[in-house]
């Protein structure tokens, strides 16, 4: 059974070893001025997203084969799961 000490020192190795592991992940700087200036890079990029509600709306403005990385993008848009959304209809199938 281990004593107060062992304990301690398991505890220890656990928190340095999750730290070591996690470090990788933390914000870059924990400044308030570089946290604001990157939640703001954020909301803009949000605000620069296309958002189409069913793949007719994206056809009809022009937009076709909406592909995964592409503005626009959605995967309720990709019916087949093969990372196009918005695909033409084939004659065959109207």
């Amino acid at each position: 059974m281990l004593n107060k000490l062992g304990i301690a020192t398991v505890f220890l190795a656990l928190f340095a070893a999750t730290y070591l592991v996690a470090w990788k992940y933390l914000p870059q700087s924990m400044e308030l001025a570089h946290i604001y200036k990157q939640w703001g890079l954020e909301q803009w990029i949000k605000q620069q997203q296309v958002y189409y509600p069913n793949g007719a709306t994206a056809r009809a403005l022009g937009r076709e084969s909406i592909r995964i990385g592409e503005p626009g993008y959605r995967p309720e848009l990709d019916a087949d799961h093969d990372g196009i959304a918005c695909e033409p209809i084939p004659p065959w199938a109207r």
